[in-house]
């Protein structure tokens, strides 16, 4: 289909009242709108990038369904998927469709499990670890064994794995563009795929930081042992003349029967009163750790807390 803008003009007779003749020249403007249309969908581009960014915080599904959209309007398609592929690169789970897809199809609203050797046409990029374009599903000799039970018919499609070490980690594609399918789309869905992935990493990252932030928190303040976190305070002589109390677990407060808020933050000869007048160096001890980077296991007799006690100091 070509695009043509039209000019015309009316020759009026002679006494300018009455239309006798009308000239008309056309322009065939395909190209210019076709470059229009490429610069409109790459500022689209840009701005799901960016959107997509200030999504870190949301769902995980949230952050796949805003990019399926994104890629049926950076594409100018009907349906989109994205599926994540297993360590062996068997099975696919398909853990999102497009609206339009779930509008259109007989597909039931979970994750779908899809074998490679079963569905070959959404996994054939799977296989060869590259886009792959179908512009003629009825016509094109492709490897294909169609598509899920109860799936709207293709006529164009799109697949783009993302690739970790060689490894097909997921997919995402497309379908039924109006028009065929091109480079310029693979480079749209293969940066918005990659970016989400490094994301959804991210997050993950995140969400694994904090559970084992959480799980240090829990055995800290659960130990037996008293624990105490504290920094060294250096007077103007360069000498290490107290510590303070950066953190400390509830064990540790039944020594100066204090609360943890009114130790928190506070210097340690404030908190063990008399700690300099003890038979223990403790200040020294504490010291060398942190000037030598050198741990300290020993078992010292507190003059001061009449107490046994078994240290372990470390940086």
């Amino acid at each position: 289909m070509r695009t043509v803008l039209w000019n015309s003009a009316g020759i009026l007779d002679s006494t300018g009242k009455t239309l006798v003749s009308t000239i008309a020249q056309g322009h065939d403007i395909t190209e210019r709108k076709k470059a229009e249309e490429k610069v409109k969908r790459s500022e689209q581009h840009l701005r799901y990038l960016l959107g997509m960014h200030r999504m870190l915080e949301e769902a995980e599904q949230d952050l796949v369904h805003y990019i399926l959209e994104a890629g049926i309007k950076v594409t100018n398609s009907e349906f989109a998927f994205w599926a994540k592929v297993d360590v062996e690169g068997r099975v696919m789970n398909v853990n999102a469709w497009s609206k339009g897809v779930m509008a259109a199809c007989d597909l039931p609203q979970k994750t779908h499990e899809f074998r490679l050797d079963e569905i070959r046409l959404l996994c054939e990029s799977v296989r060869r670890k590259e886009p792959m374009i179908v512009n003629r599903y009825q016509l094109d000799d492709i490897e294909k064994s169609g598509t899920p039970e109860g799936h709207d018919p293709i006529s164009r499609f799109l697949s783009v794995p993302v690739l970790i070490n060689n490894k097909v980690v997921a997919i995402g594609a497309v379908a039924n563009k109006a028009e065929e399918y091109d480079e310029t789309d693979i480079a749209s869905m293969t940066s918005l795929l990659r970016e989400m992935w490094n994301i959804l990493e991210l997050k993950e990252t995140r969400q694994q930081l904090i559970n084992s932030e959480e799980q240090y928190r829990l055995l800290f303040q659960n130990m037996n042992a008293g624990f105490l976190l504290v920094e060294a305070f250096v007077d103007d002589k360069g000498e290490v003349s107290d510590m303070i109390i950066v953190a400390a677990n509830e064990k540790f407060t039944t020594l100066p029967n204090k609360t943890l808020e009114e130790i928190i933050g506070r210097p340690i000869t404030q908190i063990l009163t008399g700690i300099n007048q003890d038979s223990v160096d403790w200040i020294g001890m504490f010291s060398k750790v942190a000037r030598t980077g050198e741990s300290i296991i020993t078992e010292e007799y507190s003059s001061n807390l009449n107490t046994y006690f078994s240290i372990a100091a470390y940086q």
